[in-house]
């Protein structure tokens, strides 16, 4: 971090309760005086929490409990050149105002995770250059705020023996405390270390699974597999290729039988509703009124409402003729695919049924289906551990090469 910034001012003022803070800054060493509980703390801290570090939150309560503003003027300097900035921070917003006069503002950014205090960090690094990055969860993430005040701000409450743990959230990190004294003292290398946790995880995982395909290899059902004459080789072949054909053949009639059946309950539903229609249709008058309102005289039917009447009792008798005969013929097809299912059944019990139960020297084709299965499995594990052996070897080399390289 080649940019150095230097506090001028620093303003606490509650406009709730009418009172205030102010004090300026030399641009040499400052040295703060006073007894115990004077404030002393609470002014470094105050600093802290106006860019953004909420790990002080709790050590400022009693102050922010008057909902104050809090104002930083500092200059950056960088390369001999010196830019005035200001940062002002209320209870959940950051106003920066830049030395053009223009204003950024980060808005809900009392919790480190919010996107709004991602982006205040990520501003704040740009600012100064701060290029500090920690392992989290396998990754190298961007560094927190606190670790760029961690050199200059020893918390009162852990001293100088724990100077890292001034600021709590720092735990969650791995390998901190190398990373935050190479990133200080200026120590950089090119080792990749989520890389090689990955490589260290991966031949882990590898060795592990070869351990576990080997001692199930060793099963004595696989050995004893292993034993097996090919008796019944040939006949297997075409055992297989035929009975996978017929159990797919069977799998495709069970599921037209399904489709059918679902088809056929539609249609007796649709038929239950076209028979209550033309009932209730039967009972319906010619005309909406067929009697005088004011009397018992009985008004003639008009011909519209006839035909309207008659017109719509044919439709439906001619529906429900339609619906009748699509009934019939999808139970039709319903019979036949469920005598199609048992023939194709029979055929698979009277055909392969005999041939699971035929002996070889000793030897069922059951047995020997079985038996096949198991070398399947055991020749699949074998080459399993071979493939897996082998990318452990490339693996374990890019490992070392990852350490060589690096200068470890």
């Amino acid at each position: 971090m080649n940019v150095i910034i230097r506090f001028n001012r620093l303003f606490v003022s509650s406009e709730l309760h009418n009172c205030c803070f102010y004090d300026e800054f030399s641009p040499g060493a400052n040295i703060i005086s006073g007894r115990n509980t004077s404030g002393k703390s609470s002014l470094i801290q105050s600093l802290l929490f106006t860019f953004g570090v909420n790990d002080v939150r709790e050590n400022l309560d009693e102050i922010l409990g008057y909902q104050p503003t809090f104002r930083v003027d500092f200059t950056k300097i960088a390369n001999g050149t010196e830019e005035e900035y200001t940062i002002i921070r209320e209870p959940k917003s950051i106003y920066v105002k830049e030395p053009s006069g223009k204003v950024v503002p980060f808005y809900g950014i009392d919790a480190d995770n919010s996107v709004e205090h991602v982006k205040l960090k990520e501003y704040i690094r740009d600012l100064v250059s701060f290029t500090m990055y920690l392992e989290q969860k396998g990754e190298l993430r961007a560094a927190p705020l606190e670790c760029m005040f961690l050199p200059y701000y020893i918390s009162q409450s852990v001293g100088w023996v724990y100077l890292r743990e001034s600021f709590s959230n720092l735990q969650y990190y791995k390998g901190f405390k190398d990373d935050y004294l190479d990133y200080y003292l200026g120590v950089s290398n090119n080792f990749d270390r989520v890389k090689h946790r990955k490589l260290t995880q991966q031949k882990d995982r590898l060795s592990a699974d070869i351990r576990n395909l080997k001692r199930y290899s060793k099963k004595a059902e696989l050995q004893f597999s292993k034993l097996i004459d090919e008796t019944f080789g040939d006949q297997a072949e075409e055992y297989v290729e035929k009975y996978i054909q017929m159990s797919n053949l069977l799998e495709q009639e069970r599921d037209n039988y399904i489709r059918l059946c679902n088809e056929l309950s539609l249609l007796q539903n649709h038929h239950k509703i076209l028979k209550k229609t033309k009932k209730n249709i039967k009972k319906q008058n010619y005309n909406d009124i067929d009697r005088c309102p004011a009397c018992t005289q009985v008004l003639a039917y008009s011909l519209e409402g006839l035909y309207s009447h008659y017109q719509k009792y044919h439709d439906t008798v001619e529906l429900e003729s339609h619906i009748t005969d699509k009934l019939i013929e999808k139970k039709s097809k319903i019979n036949s695919s469920h005598k199609k299912t048992a023939k194709i059944k029979k055929e698979i019990n009277d055909d392969y049924g005999i041939l699971l139960e035929k002996n070889l020297e000793g030897v069922t084709f059951e047995q020997w289906i079985d038996n096949k299965a198991n070398i399947k499995l055991y020749k699949k594990m074998q080459a399993d551990i071979e493939t897996f052996e082998n990318e452990l070897e490339v693996t374990s080399a890019l490992s070392r090469l990852n350490f060589r390289v690096n200068g470890f």
